[in-house]
């Protein structure tokens, strides 16, 4: 009993492969790594890119043909795992289901590895084992294989750090990787890089690119209106665009101004008065066609101005040199002498006898008169002062003292009077004593011509308005015709022009044309009708010419029948068979009782409220009702019964898929016959009806997909969406899964979960709870107490270092590999223990106990004597609480 208690490991092994030892190894299945096992990996590729599938492979193989058996445990440092054959993916890393048979003493595990999306190197850690499949972890063995690593790479690199990469398959945007600011981001920069990489040069996108103008003519100037972008100047361009005309060289900005109509220098004036060429003109203000001084600079003369300058006063339009010289003591030709040659210039007579008057023969022009000389003419004798024309003469003066060429003592013409006695000695008929007479003569030498006195003067009427006849109440006698008179004077309103013998006779209430009537037969008298029937309107039959409508009559004509008031052009035509409105038709559609009819095309008694007309009776083919929605169909009108859902509304109410009329259309509504069914309906849960039609079950309140119970359904409460039967249970109180059991205790095993005051540790694993057996060492805490599973006898000292872990009393240090960790705190229940090291123990206490020197930190390898008796105990205390497992790695 004894030795097999010897041979046993001292912890539990476990069948499938456990996680988290791929770098610190297995050391349940030894303390130490064993060069009798080969651990290594294998895989695809080396380098990979991001999210590519590596095959990996792992060998494991065995020297002792006693451990035939092999498992892993791989983990990576990132990437996921895809088991393989025999292995599973637990926690990330990848271990065997069950231990797996040798072959040859070797095993491959395969798997796959997907690289992550982040570039880097990634670690590939793994730890293998060989083991006797006896069930427990002794005599197996273990070692790590050289970490495997791969390289994801995207082929790309970023060199210059700018967020755009140079790929290996040609694939990356970046241009120049040795540049940061030349990448696809960058803007184009006229600098001969390809700064935006988009394999073009300096192009003219380029942010610093300038504009550049044609200069077609080579001026040097551009034209503003055909340009390009660039960042180097084109043949034939330049950067100015202020050249006006780029098909005349001569033009440009720094071109020289000419009166040519061109705008040469670009300035946008044409010939302006700064012209080189530009020519001075001088005002002319009076606009006498003479300019005076004032001048200005201009290509072409201006309105107001000439070309010379030769106004003497231009604020005189009456001075300039074609004017003639007034007397005014100006100079009025600007000839720089005045009132020379004058055109009012008076004649003066030479006087030598200074009486005043001059010798008509002897004359001078000129504004005043000259020394010796008169203004008056006529002196008959320039030698005598006597003889004048303004000397005085008698009737018995012999002399022509008056220069009149006669004397007044003569009678020429024998009428009896002398010349100084009548006004005509020539002749007869004119004298004092004559007869005056309208002839243009002084008969009677009274000084006055055909006055009214004369014996023959005619009789004048005033003729005030001036229409050419005379009032007879206001006459004058005149031997010439009057101003305002006229012969006549049969005026009778000489204060009307329109009225006078033979004008026209009007409609004023005056007598127009001196009959001694008024307003008889006048020219703009009216014609007026009869108005039998007081309606308004006469009768064009009976008329009558006046200047005012006597009583009975209309100036009307249209009355159609002048013994019915209620029949006249104003009145309303009705449908009576008379032309009320006497407009030459009877009861026309436009009478106030009309009616509408309409179209009745198939003859089914309704017609068509798009073909309408009016009318007093009814057309052909047309009747009252306009309900039929179409008239070519005599089996669609109101009065046909309704075939629902065929496409045709039979009865013309507009509907043809809603039969319950409750505004939604099959097949939206479920149940066409049931108002109260459709989709805007409010569901009432467990009468059996799809009230919303939305196609759910009426039992299924809480639309978890799942009936009430109360409906024959497996959900226990149907007001809450997540309970219903196999929901998963929350442990929250609720009873979500509808199985009636405690909602704390989720694994079934009696225990209440211990998060809800209960005492399972794990209430999702029903292996674990208080009433469970504990198996040491395999890291679980089976029955909840709380203890380390890796201390059996709860002296604080873990199996891997404690040389009995069945003795709280012992707890020496057994790793004896490590000189640094003595682990070594003798057997604390002796009193005698000294704790040293090395470790006597005299064990005073009579506890059996062998005494366990640390032999300088050899530990139990060190002391076989400290090995055989712990070992036996513990292997006996494994026995008692142990239930069989496969072999498995730590």
């Amino acid at each position: 009993m004894l030795l097999l208690l010897a041979l046993v490991a001292p912890a539990a092994a476990h069948g499938s492969g456990q996680t988290g030892n791929s770098t610190s190894g297995c050391s349940c299945h030894g303390a130490l790594p064993s060069s009798s096992v080969s651990a290594s990996f294998s895989a695809s590729a080396s380098t990979v890119e991001p999210g590519d599938v590596v095959n990996v492979s792992f060998i494991v193989g065995s020297t002792s043909a006693a451990r035939a058996y092999g498992g892993l445990d791989v983990s990576a440092t990132g990437g996921t795992f895809t088991a393989g054959s025999n292995t599973q993916v637990r926690s990330s890393e990848v271990t065997h289901l069950s231990a797996t048979a040798m072959t040859a003493s070797s095993i491959t595990f395969d798997m796959t590895w997907t690289a992550p999306t982040t570039e880097g190197t990634y670690s590939l850690r793994g730890v293998g084992q060989s083991n006797n499949n006896n069930g427990s972890d002794s005599g197996d063995a273990w070692v790590k294989a050289s970490n495997l690593s791969i390289i994801v790479d995207d082929g790309c690199e970023d060199v210059d750090a700018d967020g755009y990469e140079v790929c290996d398959d040609g694939s990356g945007t970046d241009c120049d990787d040795a540049d940061a600011a030349v990448n696809p981001g960058e803007d184009e920069l006229c600098n001969d890089v390809d700064d935006d990489c988009d394999d073009e040069i300096d192009e003219s996108s380029a942010i610093d690119a300038e504009t550049w103008y044609l200069d077609d003519d080579g001026d040097g100037y551009g034209s503003p209106s055909t340009f390009t972008v660039s960042c180097d100047v084109p043949s034939g361009y330049v950067a100015d665009d202020t050249d006006c005309d780029d098909a005349e060289a001569s033009v440009n900005p720094a071109a020289v101004e000419r009166c040519d109509t061109v705008d040469n220098d670009c300035d946008g004036a044409t010939d302006p008065a700064t012209s080189a060429d530009a020519v001075t003109w001088y005002r002319d203000a009076d606009g006498d066609g003479y300019a005076g001084s004032t001048t200005i600079l201009a290509c072409t003369i201006p309105s107001g101005y000439l070309p010379t300058s030769t106004d003497c006063d231009d604020a005189l339009p009456g001075v300039n040199p074609a004017a003639s010289e007034t007397c005014d003591g100006a100079d009025q030709d600007c000839d720089g002498a005045t009132d020379e040659d004058a055109t009012d210039a008076r004649t003066f007579y030479l006087d030598s006898d200074a009486d005043g008057y001059g010798e008509s023969g002897a004359t001078v022009d000129d504004c005043a008169a000259p020394a010796g000389y008169a203004a008056l003419p006529g002196d008959c004798d320039d030698r005598d002062a006597a003889y004048h024309p303004g000397a005085t003469e008698t009737c018995t003066d012999a002399e022509d003292f008056n220069c009149d060429g006669s004397v007044t003592m003569e009678d020429l013409d024998g009428d009896g009077f002398v010349a100084c006695m009548e006004c005509n000695d020539g002749n007869a008929a004119v004298n004092p004593a004559a007869a005056e007479l309208c002839n243009g003569v002084d008969d009677d030498c009274d000084g006055a011509v055909d006055p009214d006195t004369a014996a023959d003067a005619s009789d004048w009427y005033a003729d005030v308005d001036s229409d050419g006849f005379g009032d007879p109440a206001v006459a004058t006698q005149s031997c010439l015709s009057l101003a305002g008179y006229v012969a006549d004077s049969t005026d009778c309103d000489d204060a009307d022009a329109t009225a006078f013998p033979g004008a026209p006779e009007t409609c004023d209430g005056a007598d127009d044309d001196c009959n001694g009537a008024a307003d008889d037969a006048a020219v703009d008298a009216n014609v007026y009708f009869a108005d039998a029937d007081a309606d308004a309107f006469g009768d064009a039959a009976t008329s009558i010419s006046d200047c005012s409508a006597p009583s009975g009559y209309v100036s009307d004509s249209s009355d159609c029948d002048d013994a019915d008031a209620a029949v006249s052009p104003s009145g309303g035509e009705v449908c009576d068979g008379v032309d009320n409105d006497c407009d030459g038709t009877t009861d026309e559609p436009d009478a106030s009782d009309a009616t509408f009819w309409y179209a009745d095309a198939d003859g089914d008694g309704y017609g068509d409220a798009t073909v309408a007309t009016i009318a007093c009776s009814a057309p052909a083919d047309y009747v009252a009702d306009a309900l039929d929605c179409d008239d070519g169909a005599a089996a669609v009108n109101p009065a046909a019964a309704e075939v629902w859902y065929d496409g045709v509304d039979d009865d013309c109410d507009g509907n043809d898929a809603d039969a319950d009329l409750d505004g939604w259309l099959y097949p939206a509504d479920c149940n066409d016959a049931d108002a109260t069914v459709n989709p805007d309906a409010m569901e009432t849960p467990y009468d059996g009806l799809d009230a919303d039609c939305s196609g759910g079950s009426d039992f299924d309140a809480d639309g978890d997909g799942f009936d009430s119970e109360a409906f024959g359904g497996s959900d226990c409460d149907d007001a809450d969406a997540s309970t219903y039967a196999g929901a998963p249970d929350l442990g929250d109180g609720v009873e979500h899964d509808c199985d009636v059991r405690n909602d704390h205790d989720r694994d079934d095993d009696g225990y209440d979960d211990a998060a809800f005051g209960g005492d399972d540790c794990d209430d999702a694993n029903s292996a674990i709870n208080p009433a469970a057996t504990d198996t040491w060492y395999d890291g679980i805490d089976a029955d909840c107490d709380g203890s380390d599973d890796y201390d059996q006898d709860h002296d604080g000292v873990r199996v891997d270092e404690d040389c009995d872990d069945t003795d709280r009393e012992i707890a020496l240090d057994c790793d004896s590999g490590d000189p640094a960790d003595s682990g070594d705190s003798g057997d604390t229940g002796d009193s005698g223990d000294s704790g040293g090291d090395p470790d006597a123990d005299a064990d005073p206490s009579g506890d059996s106990a062998a005494a366990t020197p640390d032999a300088e930190c050899g530990g139990c390898a060190a002391d076989p004597s400290a090995g055989t008796l712990p070992a036996l105990l513990l292997a006996a205390a494994a026995l008692r609480r142990r239930r069989p497992s496969p072999e498995a790695p730590c």
